[in-house]
Formats: C-alpha cells, structure tokens, sequence
C-alpha cells in the first residue's frame, strides 16, 4: 500500500495552503489520529491510529499520474527523483 492514494481532491485555484494545511491536520486529529511529525515547508504529515499509519500531503500534481513526482512517490519506487 505505499504510495498508494486513499483520497485526493483539487484545491481552488489561489487557495491559502497554509489554512489548507492546518485545516486538515486539525481534521484527522477530531477523527481520532495523532500527528506524529509534520513539515510545513513540504506540506505534508504523518499521523497514527490504532497501528495504521499515513502521510497526507499537499501535491502540485494529479493523483491519477503514472509518474508522480511529489509525496510518497519515492516510498513506492515510482516516480524518477535523479532525473
């Protein structure tokens, strides 16, 4: 399963990433998930629960690409980071 995008949706064009970001880790939190670590600059986090855990990110990208380039593109062994 890594790499693998459980959920995706587009951002309005000009959206604040900031409260974008902050809006969603506050949402896994109410549903019961504990921020592990977090890196703003990238705009991603991982959060745990009950054993399971994910990386949510903010991705300049399509889901659906064959050739991802951001996320967890590199935890999957797709995309082409030397190139």
């Amino acid at each position: 399963m890594h790499g693998t995008v459980i959920e995706s949706r587009p951002l309005v064009a000009g959206a604040d990433l900031t409260h974008v970001f902050v809006t969603a880790m506050l949402a896994w939190l109410e549903g019961g998930w504990k921020i592990n670590e977090f890196a703003s600059t990238s705009g991603c986090f991982f959060c745990s629960r009950n054993g399971e855990r994910r990386m949510v990110s903010i991705d300049p990208s399509d889901p659906h690409d064959e050739n991802p380039m951001y996320g967890g593109a590199h935890l999957s062994g797709r995309g082409n980071w030397g190139e």
